[in-house]
């Protein structure tokens, strides 16, 4: 039997979704507390260049980041540069000093990182150099912020999650990340593939968004569907809500986050529904 978890059959959805107020975007809602928010790097016309960078080198480690000035994501990261001639001819000296403010705003861990880079790549903002200055910050501040961190699993079955279709902007991409995410926090294995016969179930995503009253709105749906490995549905729970128009064209950030932790709750009522169900009949 499939396990439907509708928006219809469950009720209000979970926080942050069914908070109202006065934000653009209600799936922005403050109080997250599992994203980190990467504030623009003092002491360097490059600054939003590297908070952009480094957003995207946590999350290409899986995890929930972005650089949203203004935002509470939950850990917040605050760096200041301090740029110098270097003793090699044509190279200059980067030195950045960055703090983690943890879920209480509170100092939570300090991170020094120099490096010596080519002066001309630096004055000009080449993508590879920022790159990988972004890696170097994210090995040193990855164990600073335990709270994102992915646990170490012990499951032995897996769950591969794909990218979520419909989505706009980096959202087919951000979406199954920040889902990943949830799920690994939650003590299951997540594989970045479908192993044949190592995969039991896979989750497949998909965004709708139609225009809502007066066009200042969009109505977002996201349905989350459980299947699996032969491709029988296991269940689905689905998650609406409304946002301004045009808020997730680009980068969905922290609202990727958002909207896995509040799904992850229903998704795994269906996972462990199909553990505990009798095998289909043939």
């Amino acid at each position: 039997m499939v396990a439907c978890l509708s928006v219809a059959a469950c009720g209000a959805l979970p926080q942050p979704f069914s908070r109202d107020g006065d934000v653009d975007n209600p799936l922005l809602a403050p109080g997250a507390h599992a994203g980190i928010n990467v504030v623009t790097v003092a002491g360097t016309p490059h600054g939003k260049l590297i908070a952009r960078e480094v957003a995207q080198a946590f999350r290409d480690e899986d995890f929930a980041a972005q650089a949203q000035p203004g935002l509470s994501a939950g850990y917040t990261l605050v760096g200041r540069a301090t740029i110098g001639p270097a003793k090699i001819k044509a190279k200059t000296r980067v030195r950045l000093l960055w703090l983690v403010l943890n879920l209480r705003g509170r100092p939570g861990g300090i991170h020094h990182q120099e490096l010596t880079v080519d002066r001309a790549a630096w004055d000009r903002a080449e993508a590879p150099l920022f790159k990988r200055l972004a890696r170097d910050a994210v090995a040193g501040l990855a164990p600073l912020i335990s709270g994102a961190r992915n646990i170490p699993v012990t499951e032995t079955q897996s769950i591969t999650v794909f990218d979520v279709d419909g989505a706009p902007g980096d959202g087919r991409v951000a979406l199954r990340r920040s889902l990943a995410f949830e799920l690994r926090k939650l003590g299951y294995r997540v594989a970045e593939s479908v192993v044949r016969g190592a995969t039991p179930m896979v989750i497949l995503g998909a965004v709708k968004i139609t225009p809502a009253d007066k066009g200042a709105t969009q109505r977002v749906e996201i349905t989350w569907t459980v299947l699996a490995a032969g491709g029988r549905v296991l269940g689905t729970t689905k998650q609406i809500n409304h946002v301004k128009s045009g808020s997730l064209t680009r980068f969905w950030g922290v609202t990727a986050a958002l909207a896995a932790r509040a799904a992850a709750p229903g998704i795994t009522k269906i996972i462990g529904g199909a553990a505990t169900a009798p095998p289909a009949a043939p």
